[in-house]
């Protein structure tokens, strides 16, 4: 590369406006320019803690009280895992925080754009699964919901388990609705 070619700028220009808050940034996988960065580790905790403590976290509660642990030992037990679960991903994110580029993007200066396609299809797969669980728990809390308040119409004669019906609304309904959030296009 001649030292012309280092100098250029690689991405989308940085702009001198601010964004809104609710915009979408559009770098993609290129460097985001210092004047394009707002996110502070404060601001960020939140919504990173709200998307690691969602249905899932009860479902992990159910497992391992049913593994013998009593109340306490499962609040702390999912605790540590969550501050360690963090502290993993803090730890990884601090190249693309340095450099401004995502992660997966920076894994090609590591392993070379053949060898970064293995972690690829490892994150591809963990995303896709991660919303289809969510996704099912969503589906599954809401109909035993309707179950609960209209037995006559979503549940089966039993009066407490949802029908096929109940499952298949709620995920119709959920399913949209986890896609536009997990993508923030809403």
């Amino acid at each position: 590369m001649t030292q012309q070619q280092s100098q250029q700028p690689v991405g989308p220009p940085a702009t001198a406006a601010n964004p809104s808050t609710g915009s979408v940034e559009r770098n993609g996988i290129h460097p985001v320019p210092d004047a394009e960065r707002h996110g502070t580790p404060k601001s960020l905790l939140w919504p990173w803690a709200a998307s690691g403590l969602s249905l899932l976290s009860i479902a992990y509660g159910v497992y391992l009280m049913g593994l013998g642990l009593s109340p306490w030992q499962t609040i702390v037990t999912g605790a540590l895992g969550y501050v360690l679960s963090f502290l993993l991903v803090g730890l990884v994110s601090v190249a693309g925080a340095r450099t401004g580029a995502p992660t997966m993007a920076l894994g090609r200066a590591a392993f070379g754009t053949q060898g970064n396609k293995l972690p690829t299809v490892f994150s591809y797969l963990s995303n896709v699964g991660w919303e289809t669980v969510l996704v099912a728990l969503s589906s599954l809390g809401g109909s035993a919901i309707l179950a609960r308040v209209a037995p006559g119409t979503f549940a089966r004669a039993d009066g407490q388990t949802p029908t096929t019906a109940a499952q298949a609304l709620c995920f119709v309904v959920t399913c949209p609705l986890w896609r536009c959030w997990s993508s923030a296009c809403c």
